[in-house]
C-alpha cells in the first residue's frame, strides 16, 4: 500500500499530466466552488478515493470544474454533451409524475 505522501505524489503528476492543473491550482478551483461539487453542490465527493473528480472537455482539454464521482460519471454516461443531458432531462419530465 502507498503512503500518503506516495499517493500525493501520484496524484500532483496526473492533475499536471492530464489536466495541465497544479495542487494549488486545484485548491484554488475548490475554493472558487465553495469546497462542492460544481454540479449539484454537494460537500462529499464520495467513491472510493473520497476525492473530487476534474471535469474537462473531451475534445478541448479544458477543465471546466471540480465534481463529486456521480456527477462526473453521470455528465460522462450521458455523452459529456448538452443533447445528452437534455434528452435525460426530457425523459424525467415526461414521467415526472408517473408514481402516486
Amino acid at each position: 500500500m502507498k503512503s500518503k505522501a506516495g499517493k500525493a505524489a501520484v496524484r500532483k503528476h496526473r492533475l499536471k499530466k492530464n489536466y495541465n492543473l497544479t495542487p494549488v491550482e486545484f485548491q484554488e478551483l475548490l475554493i472558487a466552488q465553495n469546497f462542492c461539487c460544481a454540479s449539484c453542490g454537494t460537500t462529499e465527493p464520495k467513491g472510493s478515493s473520497n476525492q473530487w473528480h476534474v471535469d474537462h472537455c473531451h475534445d478541448t482539454g479544458k477543465v471546466r470544474g471540480l465534481l463529486c464521482i456521480l456527477c462526473n460519471i453521470g455528465i460522462g454516461c450521458l455523452g459529456d454533451n448538452l443533447q445528452g443531458v437534455r434528452n435525460a432531462l426530457l425523459y424525467l419530465e415526461k414521467h415526472y409524475n408517473d408514481n402516486p
